[in-house]
């Protein structure tokens, strides 16, 4: 069997492709996953002082709400509303909720604005929800 000489450029390219094979590996392997719901931040805005007072009225007792953001819906007069719950044992579940401005009415949209909160769900207040909410969900991506 031959000798392989460590000097040989054989050698020496079949070492540098291997180096780069494996680097290009870890880029692909560790590179930062792109948020796929990057570009409707800009639609993002933090609820007014107001808008969280109505909210923070209508939550179940013990119940407290942080964090409260906005969305605009495509109805000039609907707004979405999110927030993440907290009490003894929920820390920080988002939770969503459809302001109609021209009623002054806040609906639940979600199962645990449903829940812990005293508000009308949306879907029998007559409003045409679809579940997952884009909205919400935006909302929740940026929240969560």
């Amino acid at each position: 069997m031959a000798d392989l000489d460590k000097n040989s450029p054989v050698n020496k390219i079949y070492i540098v492709a291997a180096v780069s094979i494996v680097i290009i590996g870890l880029t692909i392997y560790f590179w930062p996953e792109q948020d796929p719901f990057y570009a409707d931040r800009e639609l993002i805005s933090e609820a007014s002082a107001a808008h969280i007072e109505l909210v923070q009225n209508g939550l179940d007792r013990g119940v407290s709400v942080g964090s409260v953001h906005m969305v605009k819906s495509e109805n000039p007069n609907h707004i979405y509303l999110g927030g993440l719950l907290r009490d003894s044992v929920l820390r920080g579940m988002f939770a969503c909720w459809l302001l109609d401005e021209e009623a002054g009415e806040i609906y639940a949209v979600d199962f645990l604005a449903e829940e812990f909160t005293r508000f009308t769900p949306a879907v029998d207040a007559g409003f045409e929800i679809r579940y997952p909410s884009k909205e919400c969900g935006i909302l929740a991506n940026f929240l969560e």
